[in-house]
């Protein structure tokens, strides 16, 4: 990626960054006015791409770091990168997605979580925000996570699958948690009314982690078997039309209960999620134990690719990339946003108590934004 030396508005460098979360998705060529929430006029490039970066720390010494206060944005062509709107809520280490928040509209550029401040020593967020490239203006569709959280992972299930952030940490190499949060997306995705509100001043005080939106979808209990124990800065891609979810590698911190102690842990298993029957299975394994990585599906190629992550060399970085396939799976295109409005009802959180969640009230059924932990 070339940037040849240039600043963002805060003074740092575009190339200077890590602990990132990637977002590829077509340009979209919006009207010289600024919008300020209304609608303006807009086109979209299919032919040409652009890798939109949300969050991420500055500098490489740990407890040394700083977040970034603007995204980037890097041409998938030329492999160029400029700087990106600045962030509401500065961090590293978040987990994001493309997601169509309204109808008919490209999707927006959406951050969940993160830490600001330093690696170790930093603020957990429990923050969301999305993008809009239209109005180039940041919306709060989703409202605050239940807690602060960072090194997530983040999966988006269409409707007719079930539906899910997870793998994340809510301390510093603290215990990973192994419970998997849920947002119900509404079926009519939000308007701009709605974004309004939630935009005021008495709208965001309404909207609390104690009053959170998001709920618990699942929580392994038995983490005697080691593939239903929690890990966190690993890859993630989603298959089989969401219904599995391929998890790769991770870290996690095991606290000894007795002394206190913690011992890191490292994995090169290969999982995955069965969304429905909410239960772990081994994959296989990547040959070698790692985390920090990036991983990404082609729906064309039948193949997940997983990169980056701790090379054999403690605190050095592997070149290495891992491609993955198996007979019966079918990778989704990670990078296709989730078309999930439908007609029909959408469920609520005080729907009726028996009825389980991701049902519909109606001839519709919903989507899932998810967070494994």
């Amino acid at each position: 990626v070339r940037t040849e030396g240039v600043l963002d508005p805060a003074g740092r460098p575009l190339d200077d960054l890590n602990h990132v979360s990637a977002v590829l998705v077509d340009a979209v060529i919006p009207s010289d006015e600024k919008g300020n929430g209304k609608a303006v006029s807009w086109t979209t490039d299919p032919t040409k791409k652009e890798i939109w970066i949300p969050c991420g720390f500055h500098g490489d010494e740990v407890n040394g770091e700083t977040s970034s206060d603007y995204a980037r944005i890097v041409d998938a062509d030329t492999m160029t990168t400029r700087t990106g709107p600045r962030l509401p809520q500065s961090g590293g280490a978040c987990a994001s997605a493309a997601l169509r928040i309204i109808p008919n509209e490209p999707p927006m550029i959406c951050a969940f979580a993160g830490t600001r401040g330093t690696h170790d020593r930093g603020i957990f967020l429990p923050h969301t925000q999305c993008y809009d490239r239209i109005r180039q203006k940041w919306w709060n569709p989703f409202g605050p996570l239940p807690y602060g959280l960072d090194h997530g992972s983040l999966a988006v299930v269409p409707p007719g699958t079930c539906r899910m952030i997870f793998n994340f940490r809510t301390r510093p190499y603290g215990d990973s948690h192994p419970e998997i949060l849920a947002y119900d997306l509404p079926r009519e995705g939000w308007t701009i009314e709605q974004l309004e509100e939630y935009s005021t001043e008495g709208g965001n005080a309404r909207r609390t982690p104690e009053t959170s939106e998001w709920y618990l979808y699942h929580n392994v209990t038995d983490l005697s078997n080691p593939v239903n124990e929690p890990r966190d800065a690993s890859g993630v891609v989603t298959a089989n039309g969401g219904r599995q979810i391929l998890n790769f590698g991770g870290t996690a911190h095991r606290i000894d209960p007795v002394t206190s102690k913690r011992r890191k842990v490292k994995f090169s298993m290969i999982r995955s999620l069965d969304v429905c029957e909410k239960s772990w299975t081994v994959m296989g394994d990547l040959g070698l134990s790692t985390f920090a990585l990036q991983s990404c599906g082609s729906a064309k190629g039948n193949v997940a690719i997983t990169c980056g992550g701790e090379a054999p060399l403690h605190e050095s970085n592997s070149p290495l990339c891992f491609a993955s396939r198996w007979e019966g799976i079918m990778i989704d295109d990670q990078h296709r946003p989730v078309d999930y409005f439908t007609k029909g009802g959408v469920v609520r959180k005080d729907d009726e108590e028996d009825r389980p969640r991701g049902t519909t009230t109606g001839d519709g059924e919903e989507g899932i934004v998810a967070a494994l932990a």
